[in-house]
């Protein structure tokens, strides 16, 4: 069990660095790595290699302990969500098309994915309307739908 553990916390570790290094060349590349100030960035870069290397040395040396894998986790959830957003980024506003997913939904439309009103049909219709099922009201549950 500790020689399993001991080659997931290092490939956590190593897939986190490689989440970072792709995260700074797709910054740079959008540009937000100017824009933004240099003291945040490199502040939160460096607190969560904090989290990743403690999180990583403790599942290696102590795999029960559930404080090394919640480190862990917590800095590979936060790179992950970074670098998703700046792919986002890149593959729409960037250079549209060059990358898989950048042109799912149409630009301008007015009930796009990212857009505030499809973010609330999608996320509160289920809990403001809990009766209103697929029967009667059929394109409820659908992002972007009109709704009743």
């Amino acid at each position: 069990m500790r020689r399993r553990s001991t080659r997931v916390a290092w490939a956590m570790l190593a897939a986190w660095s490689a989440s970072v290094a792709a995260l700074v060349v797709l910054s740079v590349a959008n540009g937000n790595f100017q824009r933004e100030p240099l003291a945040n960035t490199v502040g939160l870069l460096l607190a969560f290699a904090a989290f990743m290397g403690v999180g990583a040395l403790i599942v290696a040396n102590r795999p029960g302990n559930a404080i090394g894998w919640v480190f862990a986790a917590i800095a590979l959830l936060a790179v992950t969500g970074a670098l998703a957003e700046e792919y986002a980024g890149y593959a729409v506003r960037t250079r549209p098309g060059l990358l898989p997913g950048g042109v799912l939904w149409p630009a301008g439309t007015p009930a796009g994915p990212g857009t505030r009103r499809s973010r609330w049909r999608w996320c509160s219709r289920p809990c403001c309307f809990p009766t209103a099922g697929r029967r009667r009201h059929p394109g409820a549950w659908s992002p972007g739908s009109p709704g009743p």
